[in-house]
């Protein structure tokens, strides 16, 4: 199949959300030189991430919409689609030259982008009533333990006293979460300072940090639960962000494949969580892919 040159970018009026492509754009190439499909893998799922999570944070807040699940199914729906729609790209070059292909021939690898974020944030607990208690028992006998300590080395020198010196000296569940967070940070900052001069491992010092914060996004100042803040940057945030980015390439899929299927569009690109994909064997990521 013979190579083309990419077609002109959109003009302004176009949604950016549905136009925006990664820079800088390749040619599209679909690799049929060395026996690959449109979809087929080019870069690992980490390197998908870091080129697409630039673009997902620019998106305004009310424009995010909520991951529902099934990123790996998604991802074989699009390869799906794209494999099909592009199966012949000097055809849709020609006959489409303003329409932005590039940005639809990355679905793939924003899904890829997509499965990532999924991955990263699937050690975060759900802050059940059971997991909120269980995660308080840990946090609390280790703040006592690491305050003792921090105390210690403030008398030494090792850590500054002004800020050890506030910490234990308030009541309630908010002042105890400030304290320990407070006090892993400490240990962090001042880890070649102090090294081997208390009882704590890395390990648990990242353990109290990560439990004070999520407690901190859980509960209210009282104990009571509420759902964690989505802050921009977050895991669960750049998750919703690669998202709504996908979905936003799928609309283009969609677009590509009413102008060549018309009416029977969906056979051809099937919905983000179809199960027209699920019959595609699992991707097995290789970092050492090369990039596009």
């Amino acid at each position: 199949m013979p190579r083309t040159s990419p077609p002109p970018r959109r003009t302004r009026a176009a949604p950016p959300i549905l136009v925006q492509v990664s820079s800088p754009p390749p040619a599209i190439t679909v690799g049929y030189d060395d026996g690959l499909a449109p979809s087929a893998q080019r870069r690992s799922y980490a390197q998908c991430f870091a080129q697409f999570i630039g673009e997902a944070r620019a998106l305004p807040s009310s424009a995010v919409i909520p991951y529902p699940g099934d990123a790996r199914l998604a991802l074989a729906n699009v390869r799906v689609a794209v494999d099909d729609l592009f199966a012949q790209p000097s055809r849709l070059a020609g006959e489409l030259p303003r329409f932005p292909l590039l940005a639809a021939l990355e679905a793939p690898d924003v899904a890829r982008a997509v499965v990532h974020a999924a991955d990263r944030t699937a050690h975060v607990p759900v802050a059940t009533p059971q997991n909120v208690s269980a995660a308080l028992k840990r946090v609390a006998p280790r703040r006592r333990a690491f305050v003792q300590s921090a105390q210690a080395l403030a008398a030494q020198g090792l850590l500054p006293r002004e800020v050890v010196a506030g910490l234990g000296r308030r009541r309630g569940l908010a002042p105890a979460l400030e304290d320990a967070a407070t006090v892993a940070r400490l240990f962090t900052v001042h880890a070649a300072r102090i090294e081997g001069k208390h009882p704590f491992t890395r390990d648990e010092v990242e353990a109290l940090a990560r439990d004070a914060q999520w407690l901190q996004e859980s509960t209210l100042p009282e104990g009571a639960r509420r759902p964690a803040p989505r802050r921009p940057g977050s895991e669960c945030a750049d998750r919703d962000r690669l998202w709504t980015l996908l979905v936003g390439r799928h609309l283009l899929l969609q677009r590509l494949g009413g102008y060549l299927y018309g009416f029977a569009c969906e056979l051809h690109v099937p919905p983000l969580r179809g199960r027209a994909g699920a019959s595609l064997p699992p991707e097995d990521e290789d970092p050492s892919s090369p990039t596009r």
